[in-house]
């Protein structure tokens, strides 16, 4: 697991550029830098050492030298393609999965992607053809930046990396902002600023020796979901969820330092647990924090998880100050606004697990494989709430529910039923993007915007994604468009920054591609069936886990993070209401931002859109000298 830089530029270069890149990474891999110059192109890493921990050092090449890879990310059937290119004749120096790239690349091409099973964002140099290759994961899980900055192209793995080299002022992407301010988070393949982008999961990039660039598309989920043949028979389903799960966490089990497991107490997380208590002849070091606030506590939940598997547990209890302390630490991270509060919990563990291991493995993607989430279940509310007369729903139910003041106490429910009657006669992409979005609604966009853009590129985005899977099934259609949108832009990247920063390598067995092609080729009823979500992945370990646990209902991972904008986040609120520096962008309209924040003081729910607001004031006044700011 490492972080990565690079430049390849029609000017000489200094080295010093991808020396001062890696220090900006540092946090990705502490134990080893790397660097490599030939003429005009600077690669650099920096590593944190998981396999081949004595010969495992980059940039690596292949035999005769041609090509040379810098690689971050873990690449689980290593063992079985290094066995294959020994056989074929190549010579591989390490024990390394890094080397087993460039071989491969080597033989195949760009079909070596095909071959890969693991988690990865690498580029590769041809000193003969002067080419480089960029290619990341199928599911986005490490991060890729880029941009052309005048005569030099540049990538990192953090957007840090290449503002360090690239400190000019930029203009702020506008449909980045609208999808942040809708979402909470910025997909791919935007960043907050115009000119420099993320790398789309599933794609690789090729940039010729004329500096002319190609981006393509390696695996398209879409295609595979079009011409898979659902498979009806359950008890075939479940065989092959629980061989997959079991194969997918023995893969994830391979390193050469202590290796544990996140657990939330979850169906997920304890899945995860089941299979590695299973697979390990040693007890699974399982990780997790408390919240002093039960209502946001769910340590009972793993605690019952633990002793059922007899893990070695480790628990953390954290109260409101500490969270507070480290909120604008774990924002700053992402170099970009980031609104999920999901993320300081997730830091917090991870902060826990890195004193014990240098490896966890995770539950997450099951609720985007299997209809985990409460928004899944808008299809079958509304086919109910339909069934009530139409005069009493618009008449009466309708004007009640939205003018009903929102109570922190019920803001759950009444948000929840707030947008099913706000969603009645809707199509089914608008119930499921009505849904979908976690921060402002189009409405409040345009109150919240200035200017005359038309802010709308969240709905242009998400419909694009929704429209790409050729099927009828609203749900399936409701899934692909969260795994392409939310999964990549928004958890993956939240776990990624929040175990980077810990220098903490996450796996996610749930999330191997075999899985989710899988997720794809069974019936919508074993996802959702009755109101029941994750039936057939609850189906599948029910003999596994105490029955508990598969009745409780999901938490998610949650602090309360209204009351702290209520509380001790306050006075920094109110300092971003009133800031200068965000008023010079002419962008945001901070006075409805504070008759909303003012309605959130006086009980009613607004956590999401302060929270949002909140993230992007900090990032503003972090970033401000990067800004390009128009008149």
């Amino acid at each position: 697991m490492c972080g990565i830089n690079g430049i390849v530029s029609t000017q000489p270069l200094s080295i010093d550029l991808i020396r001062a890149m890696n220090r900006e990474i540092y946090h990705r891999g502490p134990d080893e830098e790397g660097v490599y110059q030939s003429g005009n192109v600077l690669l650099g890493m920096r590593r944190l050492s998981i396999i081949d921990l004595k010969d495992g050092q980059q940039p690596i090449f292949n035999e005769d030298g041609r090509y040379v890879i810098v690689f971050n990310g873990e690449i689980y059937n290593y063992r079985e393609l290094r066995r294959k290119l020994l056989a074929a004749g190549h010579v591989l120096k390490t024990h390394s999965d890094t080397e087993v790239i460039v071989h491969l690349y080597e033989e195949r091409g760009e079909r070596c992607l095909d071959e890969l099973n693991g988690m990865f964002a690498f580029a590769i140099y041809d000193t003969l053809k002067k080419e480089l290759f960029i290619a990341r994961d199928r599911l986005g899980k490490k991060p890729l930046f880029y941009c052309f900055d005048e005569n030099r192209f540049i990538f990192s793995s953090e957007l840090k990396g290449i503002l360090e080299v690239s400190p000019r002022k930029r203009p702020l992407n506008q449909k980045a902002v609208d999808a942040y301010f809708a979402f909470t988070f910025i997909p791919a393949p935007l960043t907050i600023f115009e000119g420099i982008h993320k790398l789309e999961a599933g794609c690789f990039l090729r940039l010729n020796s004329r500096g002319e660039m190609a981006i393509r598309r390696y695996w398209d989920l879409a295609a595979i979901a079009n011409n898979a043949r659902l498979n009806e028979d359950k008890d075939v389903c479940i065989k092959e969820i629980r061989d997959l799960v079991h194969s997918s966490v023995e893969m994830r089990m391979i390193a050469d330092v202590p290796l544990g497991t996140f657990l939330s107490g979850g169906i997920d997380s304890s899945i995860v647990v089941a299979a590695m208590s299973e697979i390990s002849d040693q007890p699974i070091k399982t990780f997790t924090i408390g919240n002093t606030i039960k209502t946001y506590d769910e340590s009972d939940r793993a605690r019952i998880i633990a002793r059922h598997f007899k893990t070695d547990h480790s628990e953390w209890f954290v109260d409101n100050e500490y969270i507070v302390s480290i909120a604008d630490k774990v924002l700053s991270n992402f170099d970009e606004p980031f609104a999920d509060s999901s993320a300081l919990p997730t830091y917090v563990v991870a902060e826990l697990a890195c004193k014990h291991v240098k490896v966890v493995l995770t539950g997450d993607g099951g609720d985007e494989l299997y209809a985990g989430y409460a928004r899944y279940l808008i299809f079958d509310y509304l086919k109910r709430y339909s069934q009530i007369p139409a005069p009493l729903r618009r008449s009466v139910i309708k004007p009640l529910v939205n003018r009903f003041p929102v109570p922190a106490s019920l803001a759950t429910a009444l948000n929840k039923a707030r947008k099913i009657v706000n969603n009645d006669g809707a199509t089914a992409f608008e119930q499921h993007h009505f849904m979908q979005r976690l921060g402002y609604s189009e409405k409040e966009i345009v109150r919240l915007l200035l200017g005359n853009n038309c802010w709308t590129h969240a709905r242009q985005l998400a419909q694009g994604k929704y429209e790409d899977l050729p099927v009828k099934s609203p749900l399936s259609k409701a899934l692909y468009t969260d795994i392409k949108v939310g999964l990549e832009g928004c958890m993956l990247a939240k776990v990624d920054r929040a175990t980077m920063q810990n220098s903490l390598e996450a796996r996610c067995p749930l999330l191997d591609y075999r899985l989710v092609e899988h997720s794809f080729s069974i019936p919508d009823h074993y996802k959702l069936n009755n109101g029941q979500s994750k039936y057939i992945l609850k189906e599948a370990f029910a003999p596994q886990l105490p029955p508990e646990i598969l009745k409780k209902q999901k938490m998610g991972f949650q602090i309360p993070i209204g009351a702290f904008l209520r509380r001790e986040l306050q006075g920094k609120m109110n300092c971003y209401l009133s800031s200068e520096k965000l008023a010079a962008l002419n962008l945001v309209n901070q006075s409805y931002i504070k008759e909303l924040y003012q309605a959130h003081c006086r009980g009613q729910d607004r956590t999401f859109q302060a929270w949002a607001f909140y993230s992007f004031a900090l990032w503003v006044e972090r970033f401000y000298d990067y800004i390009t700011i128009n008149d």
